[in-house]
């Protein structure tokens, strides 16, 4: 059986695995995460304000454990609205994964300080039919080091 997750987020992520000859499965891992400073865009009338974030991230895959995303590696760009209170958020935007072999995986995002959903939405290689989705939780750990962790989960899908 040939497995491959990817998870997409920011927040975002967003996992996928692919597999020739199974039924969808349940999948889930981690994501490393290490954002880029945040660039403000605009800040609005009602004292909030829109960044663009990016970040670099890593993907653990816990489930199935034979994944050839795990270890892989990707960027996520996307636009975060900061609420004037400076504790709430939300934002939408896309990430990539590369995995060993040189394959990629798209994937868009949404969500809020709590978390939110992912959707796979292209991929080259062997995720070329990709078509997973799920869901993903940020850790309230923050590293000195600009470092951070995610979870996700999701309905990993047969790709053909």
């Amino acid at each position: 059986m040939k497995l491959a997750k990817v998870f997409l987020a920011i927040g975002a992520t967003v996992v996928a695995f692919t597999s020739h000859d199974a039924v969808a499965e349940k999948c889930n891992g981690y994501i490393a995460m290490k954002r880029d400073p945040a660039i403000e865009i605009m800040k609005k009338v009602d004292g909030s304000q829109v960044l663009r974030i990016m970040n670099s991230r890593i993907v653990t895959v816990k489930e199935p454990k034979d994944s050839p995303l795990d270890g892989a590696y990707g960027t996520c760009l996307g636009l975060w609205t900061v609420a004037a209170d400076g504790k709430s958020g939300s934002g939408a935007g896309e990430c990539y994964y590369i995995d060993r072999d040189g394959d990629t995986v798209g994937d868009a995002w949404e969500g809020t300080n709590t978390g939110g959903t992912w959707k796979d939405l292209w991929g080259t290689g062997k995720y070329k039919n990709i078509s997973s989705s799920g869901t993903w939780k940020p850790d309230t750990a923050r590293y000195s080091d600009g470092w951070a962790w995610q979870s996700w989960e999701g309905e990993c899908t047969p790709v053909k």
